[in-house]
């Protein structure tokens, strides 16, 4: 047998670990939605209910928030309106951002490295 060839048995193994390892973190990220979606098709008193399991339905699932939410508010108006803006955000900083980036890349000006590592070592700190 070679050095550093695996066997079919080895890498089929190797994957399931690796992936196995990433369960954990799917599910801490999962778990806000799977909250989400418990609590708004639980009843008002069973929500209130200090003696309640919080994670589980135990009285029924019901629709009556999500009725609420789509024929007594502005629920989808306000969602439109939050996409437009979003889009449009997001739209304008691309365009400045592709801007900026070419005119740093390409454009030879006095203090643009200084300019350059300013803009690269902020940027990382915001986010």
């Amino acid at each position: 047998m070679h050095v550093g060839v695996r066997s079919r048995g080895q890498q089929i193994r190797s994957t399931i670990f690796g992936y196995a390892n990433l369960i954990p973190f799917v599910l801490f990220a999962l778990f806000p939605f799977y909250y989400m979606i418990i609590t708004s098709l639980k009843s008002d008193t069973e929500l209130y209910n200090l003696k309640s399991v919080p994670f589980l339905i135990q009285s029924g699932v019901i629709t009556d928030h999500y009725r609420y939410l789509f024929g007594k508010t502005e629920f989808l108006t306000w969602m439109k309106n939050s996409l437009i803006i979003s889009v449009l955000a997001t739209s304008i900083s691309l365009v400045i951002a592709i801007l900026a980036g070419y005119s740093l890349a390409r454009l030879r000006f006095p203090g643009v490295g200084s300019f350059g590592t300013a803009v690269f070592i902020t940027s990382g700190r915001s986010s």
